[in-house]
């Protein structure tokens, strides 16, 4: 009887240490931060990189540019976004990141428009100084209107070569994804004479151009000259003006009444 209540005793003795010595290991959850690329990215990009942490709010570093970039025609990658189009952009290459859930995500590249510089220039005969705008990939800017100037000339157009064939027209829309110069297309500037007390035989003329003008006084009246009486013209002896190059002229003539 003894004997059987030593044994038992030992038993429980055992089992009490044994149950004293158990200790409970708790492992600590692992999430993913897992980044690639965005839909909209150049195709064929399946390279990927990835960051462990255990509990929201942790800080992790993210790649930088040297371990992973994307690709997309017209656009610049400039960091990571946790959006999956990379419109907003959460973090810079290389910089600590506070993750903001205790889960499993996805972190994409973060996009920027490309932008071109259109420059506006006089060329070789024009006036004026250069003018540059910026023009972003995929949207359109208006082209600007005149901006240079040239004597006896007027600017009706845009060219992408100096001399070149009008490629816009004033105000146009400029819509290519890629920087130009522009430069000016010219019109010979056009001049209307007229003539008070008479007439010219043209009325749409360039500078340096010769017109004809005619002499009406009316009954008893005689003619004795012709008076410029605004703008700059030079007399032919052979009959006629030659115009210059600063605007409208108005002619009129000198009369005595005839008794």
């Amino acid at each position: 009887m003894k004997k059987n209540f030593k044994k038992s005793l030992a038993v429980l003795l055992v089992a009490m240490m044994l149950f004293s010595v158990i200790s409970v290991s708790v492992f600590a959850a692992t999430y993913t931060v897992t980044f690639q690329a965005t839909s909209n990215a150049d195709k064929g990009q399946t390279q990927t990189a990835t960051r462990t942490f255990s509990k929201k709010g942790e800080v992790i570093i993210l790649p930088t540019k040297e371990e992973l970039t994307f690709t997309r025609e017209g656009y610049d990658h400039i960091g990571w976004s946790t959006g999956s189009t990379g419109s907003t952009k959460h973090g810079d290459f290389g910089a600590e990141y506070t993750t903001t859930k205790a889960a499993n995500y996805k972190m994409y590249p973060a996009w920027k428009a490309k932008v071109f510089k259109v420059t506006y220039t006089a060329g070789a005969f024009g006036v004026g100084e250069d003018v540059v705008v910026d023009a972003t990939y995929n949207k359109s800017i208006k082209i600007s209107d005149a901006l240079f100037t040239r004597e006896g000339y007027t600017q009706v157009g845009w060219a992408t070569t100096e001399g070149g064939a009008k490629v816009y027209d004033l105000g146009a829309k400029y819509t290519a994804n890629e920087g130009a110069t522009l430069y000016p297309v010219w019109a010979d500037k056009v001049y209307t004479v007229t003539v008070v007390g008479g007439a010219a035989n043209s009325n749409n003329n360039t500078a340096g151009s010769k017109v004809t003008i005619t002499a009406s006084p009316a009954v008893n009246q005689l003619f004795v000259n012709w008076e410029v009486v605004s703008g700059n013209v030079t007399f032919d002896p052979s009959g006629g003006i030659n115009l210059r190059v600063d605007g409208v002229k108005h002619i009129g003539f000198l009369y005595l009444i005839v008794c």
